[in-house]
């Protein structure tokens, strides 16, 4: 007895009795084709020919008291979170938890030293020298002593101006740099303008008091100006995160 077998996707095929059942037991047919044999009026489906044996279904695996649900039992304990390691909490990675960077007062300090000081430092003596005009007829000692506070004064701008660029640019020195700007300008404006003020040696006394008091009065805001700017760079936590090695 041969069986016509119609599969799904393929050409019309027959097959003997042993060899459908065979087909079924290895998985290649499922039974739910349609079969016909001569003789027959229609095409029916391949398990209802006799002799065809469908393979048995899997059988499921017993889950009664053998393997109880877990939910029956209390899961054990989660095993404890180690701490983390010291590391995290060190010195240097707590510093940089901070601003970090050229921003913020180290910016502000570049912008004082490279535009705003010396702009306005030379708009001042630029003003101061056009009003001594008439005293330096009078006292040509006072002209000399004008002009080394001048060119010394302008000395130091320029280092500033050459300081501040390098740490606005992120030089690796920065703090050693901005220290050493900060007491050369001090020492020097202070040592230029006391060395005018010596050569100030032929002028009225009244004068030279009132040149005295102006020169204290300029020293004040620079030991100020130092004061500030050495702590800063001294504690601020950007200045350590920035340059820290």
């Amino acid at each position: 007895m041969r069986i016509h077998i119609k599969p799904k996707y393929q050409p019309q095929q027959d097959f003997s009795l042993e060899e459908i059942n065979q087909k079924l037991a290895n998985g290649e047919l499922d039974g739910d084709e349609l079969a016909w044999i001569v003789g027959m009026a229609n095409w029916i489906s391949l398990k209802e020919i006799n002799g065809v044996i469908l393979p048995s279904p899997p059988s499921l695996p017993d889950v009664s008291n053998k393997n109880p649900s877990p939910l029956n039992h209390p899961l054990p304990p989660a095993a404890p979170i180690p701490p983390p390691p010291l590391a995290i909490f060190s010195k240097e990675n707590c510093l940089k938890s901070g601003p970090n960077g050229v921003g913020g007062w180290l910016i502000l300090f570049c912008i004082l030293i490279v535009f705003i000081g010396p702009l306005l430092t030379l708009g001042h003596r630029a003003s101061a020298w056009e009003k001594l005009q008439p005293a330096f007829e009078l006292y040509p000692c006072l002209k000399t002593a004008t002009i080394v506070d001048n060119c010394g004064t302008a000395a130091i701008l320029l280092y500033g101006f050459i300081i501040g660029i390098m740490i606005w640019n992120g030089n690796k020195s920065g703090p050693r740099l901005a220290r050493s700007y900060l007491v050369l300008r001090l020492v020097g404006i202070i040592t230029f303008k006391f060395i005018a003020l010596r050569l100030m040696n032929n002028i009225p006394p009244d004068s030279f008091t009132v040149a005295l008091g102006t020169t204290i009065g300029e020293c004040i805001p620079e030991v100020l100006f130092f004061l500030i700017w050495w702590l800063y760079f001294k504690k601020s936590k950007r200045v350590r995160n920035t340059y820290a090695k």
